[in-house]
């Protein structure tokens, strides 16, 4: 019997609007089927907002992680049932002291929800270098899961490696997007970059001296626009935008993490987008400009696989490889840019939530 009803507590990475879009995506698929109870208690009123929970009348705020638990039991001894799903996003590392056992409470809540029958559910994760702790963790809550859909082939074959139950594979929840757009702008002036830099010490300047042998190697670029969308990338921004004007081109920078809608708006006109962070070159696709992803193959693994689900995706150019430049160079001098067409992922992702929930509903629906 398929669940009359949906919940989902929200807590992540607030300061990433890519966060924000995946789990817009999450709350969409999933209130357009049946009434949804969301928790957003303890997210910044900035999150909130991109979350469009105004636009979807079968959404009901529900205030704190107690009365979420609560409702979901009380829908159940009336004789309903309930996905209660996890949220989306990359899980790699390790947790340990305090958070591991803040993990582990929660995991026993989980484990109360599903003895009194919700469906534990979650769809669009990654699994990468998980440390022993974490592991163990991820291993235990995998047993309870009744469907567990990532969103990589490399992460369904990994997890399963190390024990995590795994049910299948259905794409990065960004593609179901209804509002992505296919049209690329192979006029544009700018081209985007978008970069991270926290992973590994030599990062920063790994990334700055491709900016800077990039925006030489390709003079008729006339605009380089280097695009913050998560926070912490600030300053990684910055320094790329410095790279590219010390070769004498016209750069400028966007710092556009904590609003969506403004995060999309800073990709559009642009002819490409170049980086290494996962849902910049998402984003920057559902805006038009053809994503050139330029990635650590080891350590960002989750973005080699988000573009191998795509029957006709872009090429991953590796970042320490000697012609990587020379690649993205060659990406840029394409006269009729590749769009990203997400609608196999899109048609994925509604064929899993149609089995998970049903077909969507129109109008208002009521628990």
């Amino acid at each position: 019997m398929r669940p009359t009803a949906a919940a989902i507590s929200v807590s992540t990475q607030f300061e990433n609007v890519g966060d924000a879009w995946i789990l817009r995506e999450l709350i969409r698929l999933a209130a357009t089927r049946v009434p949804l109870w969301v928790d957003v208690t303890r997210c910044p009123p900035a999150f909130v907002a991109n979350l469009g929970l105004d636009s979807l009348p079968s959404v009901t705020t529900v205030p704190g992680l107690g009365r979420l638990v609560s409702r979901v039991l009380r829908h159940r001894r009336r004789g309903g049932r309930t996905a209660w799903f996890l949220g989306p996003g990359g899980y790699h590392g390790e947790r340990s002291g305090s958070d591991l056992a803040k993990a582990w409470v929660a995991t026993g809540v989980l484990a109360s929800l599903r003895m009194a029958g919700a469906h534990i559910c979650q769809v669009g994760a990654s699994y990468e270098r998980l440390g022993p702790g974490h592991r163990g963790l991820l291993v235990a809550r995998g047993r309870l899961l009744h469907s567990h859909l990532v969103r990589d082939e490399a992460s369904a074959v990994y997890a399963r490696s190390l024990g995590i139950r795994v049910h299948g594979v259905a794409a990065d929840l960004a593609f179901a997007d209804p509002t992505w757009s296919s049209a690329v702008s192979p006029d544009a002036a700018t081209v985007a970059l978008v970069f991270r830099s926290d992973q590994h010490a030599t990062q920063p300047a790994e990334v700055t001296d491709f900016s800077f042998r990039l925006a030489r190697a390709a003079p008729w670029v006339r605009r380089w626009r280097a695009i913050a969308q998560v926070e912490r990338d600030r300053a990684t921004a910055s320094a790329v935008a410095d790279a590219v004007s010390a070769t004498g081109s016209e750069a400028e920078v966007a710092l556009v993490d904590h609003a969506l809608a403004a995060a999309r708006d800073a990709y559009r006109g642009c002819s490409h987008v170049i980086g290494n962070r996962l849902h910049g070159l998402l984003l920057g696709a559902s805006a038009g400009a053809a994503p050139v992803p330029v990635v650590d193959t080891e350590r960002q693994a989750k973005i080699v696989g988000a573009f191998a689900v795509l029957p006709d995706g872009p090429k991953v150019i590796a970042s320490d490889s000697p012609d990587a430049v020379e690649r993205a160079v060659a990406a840029l001098r394409d006269d009729h840019p590749h769009p990203l067409d997400p609608k196999p992922a899109r048609e994925a992702l509604e064929a899993a939530f149609d089995r998970l929930l049903g077909a969507p509903t129109n109008g208002v629906l009521d628990a």
